[in-house]
């Protein structure tokens, strides 16, 4: 069976920018993705930032940082538990809003935040029979996969931080004395995550940026504060080659205004007659809860034993029945159940 129409010629195409900005707490890794952001769009209306910080993402509003007035860009407030669905839902949000850049600020909640990857992980290894961390993965790695996937087929911009901590080795000395070293600062992230980025900029306390990883060679041996021009020059190399094949996203943001919602079926319902009404009325008494909506997604596509659904609630929230659910415990069952139903088919 061919793999391939056949070999081709090479052809640089222009790309979506694709950075990571790794830091310690107030090496101004926010206030960088804002700038670099501006830099490539010039309109702060195209700038969309997912805030995990409690708020801390607004706070550069109207500020002037390094000659910069920070114009009104756009914020979507995460809070926990911080699992990749909401960010998946984010991107897919930001390009239906037309959005440039997205800042994901910061991508470290969804690997070591509350309700994150390693939270479930541990959820998910505590309630099994086995008490196996390793098979545990196996649930947990296709989240993983669904979260870096949006990111890299996503056809807007995007700037994620991330978190870094200090890196040690532990290591035996020639008079068998054991000595700790520094190895330096590692972004709070899924080892290897670096990988599927464009380029990753280290930024220190001091606010100077040097790259750890460089596909486009603008950053190599450099040591800079990340402004403007850093966006200017990244636009001008991801613009440089031929015209990229258009891609369309398939996935579709879930986040619901419930009161537009309610608002469209009574406007609905009062210019039909009584008959119509009525009818409406039923239909809209058979709809599911709109936060069951992920859960009944996942069983619509794989049709499980609704036993297993139950079970999966059980061990996860101590609730049976997933009616009695809040958004975020559907999203976790829905996510466990996916992975399980995944994994068992690989089986």
């Amino acid at each position: 069976m061919a793999i391939a129409t056949g070999f081709r010629k090479a052809e640089r195409k222009q790309a979506k920018l694709r950075l990571g900005l790794a830091g310690p707490a107030g090496s101004g890794k926010t206030a960088s993705s804002l700038l670099i952001a501006f830099g490539i769009t010039g309109d702060w209306s195209k700038i969309g930032l997912v805030d995990t910080e409690n708020g801390s993402g607004e706070l550069y509003a109207g500020a002037t940082i390094g000659g910069t007035r920070i114009g009104d860009y756009n914020v979507l407030p995460l809070s926990p538990p911080y699992l990749p669905e909401k960010y998946i839902q984010a991107i897919h949000l930001a390009e239906e809003t037309g959005l440039e850049v997205l800042i994901l600020d910061s991508i470290s909640h969804a690997w070591a935040g509350d309700g994150g990857l390693l939270d479930l992980h541990s959820k998910i290894t505590s309630s099994s029979k086995s008490n196996n961390s390793y098979t545990a993965w196996r649930e947990v790695t296709p989240l993983h996969n669904r979260f870096v996937e949006a990111m890299l087929q996503s056809q807007v911009h995007i700037i994620a931080t991330m978190r870094s901590k200090v890196e040690y080795a532990v290591e035996s000395g020639k008079d068998g004395k054991t000595n700790v070293r520094k190895l330096g600062m590692a972004p709070v992230q899924r080892e290897g995550m670096d990988y599927e980025f464009t380029t990753v900029l280290d930024i220190s306390l001091e606010h100077v940026a040097s790259s750890s990883k460089d596909r486009t060679s603008l950053f190599d041996g450099r040591y800079f504060t990340p402004g403007l021009d850093t966006g200017k020059a990244l636009k001008e190399w991801l613009e440089t080659g031929s015209e990229p094949v258009e891609f369309r996203s398939t996935g579709t943001a879930t986040v619901t205004n419930l009161a537009d919602r309610q608002t469209k079926v009574k406007d609905t319902g009062e210019k039909t007659n009584g008959s119509s009404q009525k009818n409406h009325k039923a239909s809209e008494e058979n709809i599911a809860p709109t936060n069951l909506k992920p859960l009944i997604q996942v069983i619509q596509k794989y049709n499980p034993d609704m036993n297993m659904v139950g079970e999966i609630a059980l061990e996860l929230t101590g609730k049976h029945s997933p009616s009695q659910l809040t958004a975020e415990e559907v999203l976790i069952v829905a996510h466990t159940l996916e992975a399980r139903l995944n994994s068992e088919s690989l089986n």
